[in-house]
């Protein structure tokens, strides 16, 4: 600091120095901790509808993903090196590409990616946002209850009819049909979590 005196004679007024707020000063502002404002109801950009039946859907098609993959390098393996084809690869690819999206859709709803509008969402707060956000909680569950009600319907119209492929593999048609009830039906459970979510959060 400047000790030298002034012109006149008299001594200079120190300088009060700052708070140094990387020494352990007081770093809040003037307004205190009251300034800080709340988010209200509402503005959360998912609500948690973790289960482990969420879980283990995504740990299912991530499965099917991986033995997706598994499969194609297979098929390419055996033409290239020895002229041969497992025949289905194709099929078996398309099945288990089937189970990965379906059991996807509940999974991506859950983790706020699925029936988002996140256009209009983000410009809207309070109440708008959430009669909004509960309104596509009971359009997505209303969609995929009626999806479900009649993938239903189809799958055991093909088991009673012993419907199967027209391939090499001759799968029966209603276990394609029957994963996808399954993720169909997830995505309306997890649906009705978010919406009864959203009652109680308000």
């Amino acid at each position: 600091m400047d000790q030298r005196p002034a012109p006149d004679g008299l001594p200079r007024p120190q300088q009060r120095q700052a708070p140094d707020e990387g020494a352990g000063g007081d770093t809040r502002s003037r307004a205190g901790p009251d300034a800080v404002a709340k988010a209200p109801p509402g503005d959360d950009e998912s609500i948690d509808a973790s289960s482990p039946v969420t879980r283990a859907a995504a740990a299912v098609a991530d499965m099917a993903l991986v033995l997706m993959g598994a499969i194609i390098v297979v098929e390419v393996l055996l033409r290239q090196l020895f002229g041969r084809s497992m025949m289905v690869a194709d099929e078996l690819s398309a099945y288990l590409l089937l189970v990965t999206t379906f059991l996807g859709f509940g999974v991506a709803f859950q983790d706020g990616r699925l029936f988002r509008l996140e256009a209009v969402l983000g410009r809207l707060r309070g109440r708008c946002r959430y009669l909004l956000e509960l309104m596509l909680g009971l359009v997505a569950f209303a969609c995929a209850a009626t999806i479900a009600a009649y993938l239903l319907q189809y799958a055991l119209d093909s088991a009673r009819r012993g419907l199967v492929s027209d391939s090499a593999l001759q799968m029966p048609l209603w276990v394609p049909q029957a994963a996808m009830f399954g993720g169909v039906l997830l995505l309306a459970w997890v649906a009705l979590q978010r919406v009864m979510t959203h009652r109680r959060e308000r």
